[in-house]
């Protein structure tokens, strides 16, 4: 029996979708390099047959950690803008390769996501 760790909550995500549900998490891993996305959020679409629709969310009031994941703490008053990429799906049928292809496609669209975000919040965009 599976009593604790990642896969207790791949497994509740999994049930809360095949519900109708909508699930959110975070795509990173912590293996000290910033806005990797890391396999689980492919297997859980791999799995459930559901889509990842990327988003980004930025203030234009904030403090930028300096740290190894580029964190950022978002301050009130602030504009706020939510960016959300292409969507991502996969087949479940996916093999290692195509599972490391959707993983890039994901780190890319939240990238160009956030991207997105930081320049219309800041009034760059153009």
């Amino acid at each position: 029996m599976i009593e604790k760790g990642g896969m207790v909550g791949f497994l509740e995500m999994k049930a809360a979708l095949e519900e109708g549900a909508c699930v959110s998490m975070t795509a990173d891993i912590s293996n000290l390099a910033p806005r990797r996305a890391g396999l689980g959020i492919v297997a859980l679409a791999k799995a459930s047959g559901r889509a990842i629709i990327p988003v980004a969310y930025a203030t234009s009031r904030r403090i930028d950690m300096g740290s190894w994941d580029n964190a950022t703490i978002n301050l009130p008053f602030s504009r706020a803008v939510c960016a959300v990429g292409e969507p991502v799906t996969v087949p479940p049928d996916a093999d290692d390769q195509l599972l490391e292809a959707k993983r890039r496609q994901v780190e890319a669209e939240l990238n160009a996501a956030t991207k997105r975000a930081y320049d219309l919040v800041d009034r760059r965009a153009g």
